[in-house]
């Protein structure tokens, strides 16, 4: 009796199958804007392809590895088990759109470390969302105050930094510009709480445009009320006095900021 012959595109196809079955079996609810083998070739691929195409302090539309949707924050706590890698996706509607794929089983570990940090970040941002801003009552270097009552109904956003942190001074003339685009809406204050004392940060602002108000020697109370562990970190406060957004990019804050200012 003849044994069964199988054809070499085949035999080529079963070795796909149980090399790659994550890929096999992967039902995505789009096109990827980036295919996975590319951003996940380095650190710097990764970090290239987030910048360039992962926002998720935004609202967008999130499925899992299966294709069912689910809400943002399910998707950001699969996303902190470092298990998934988020592979944004071409989307007809306009709306922003990821789809959780397993890592493959080889993934480089440090890709790994990488991604499950950008979880715990973005769902502990998302968790505090809803949130009574704690304690509210700050001082600027002009001797403005702000609380509960001078601020309620306004939309407060909140810089959280120190004057040796290099991103947080990097960062200032694209905030600058942000202030400057919400000139006329009396309703948004920019005030931000800094770790340094008094004259250490008049004589830094002698010498850098920053169009924030500034408070000074808030450094407990942004890490044990705040519970800020990267800086800088920006909250976008309602009119309720409740965080609405909590991120730590500029480019997040400006369409966090927009969609909480055009409710």
């Amino acid at each position: 009796m003849k044994k069964p012959i199988v054809s070499v595109p085949v035999l080529l196809l079963l070795f796909m199958l149980f090399q790659f079955p994550a890929a096999a079996q992967r039902a995505l609810k789009g096109t990827p804007v980036v295919e996975p083998q590319k951003f996940l070739k380095d650190i710097m691929s990764l970090l290239i392809y987030k910048k360039d195409h992962l926002r998720f302090a935004e609202e967008f539309t999130g499925y899992d590895q299966n294709g069912r949707p689910i809400g943002r924050g399910p998707f950001l706590k699969l996303l902190a088990t470092g298990s998934y890698v988020p592979i944004a996706l071409t989307s007809q509607s306009g709306k922003t759109t990821y789809q959780l794929d397993l890592l493959p089983p080889g993934a480089d570990r440090d890709l790994r470390t990488v991604i499950r940090q950008w979880g715990e970040t973005y769902y502990d941002q998302f968790s505090r969302e809803g949130q009574v801003l704690p304690a509210m009552d700050f001082v600027d270097l002009e001797g403005r105050r702000y609380t509960p009552e001078s601020t309620r109904g306004k939309i407060v956003v909140l810089k959280c930094w120190f004057i040796s942190c290099l991103p947080c001074v990097q960062e200032m003339p694209e905030l600058n510009r942000l202030v400057e685009r919400y000139r006329n809406r009396k309703d948004i204050l920019f005030v931000s709480l800094a770790i340094d004392p008094k004259d250490k940060l008049v004589a830094f602002l002698r010498k850098t445009t920053f169009r924030y108000a500034v408070v000074p020697e808030k450094g407990s109370y942004m890490s044990k009320q705040l519970r800020i562990s990267a800086y800088p970190t920006h909250l976008v406060i309602n009119g309720d006095g409740k965080i609405a957004r909590m991120v730590n990019d500029p480019d997040e804050l400006v369409v966090a900021l927009s969609e909480v200012a055009d409710k």
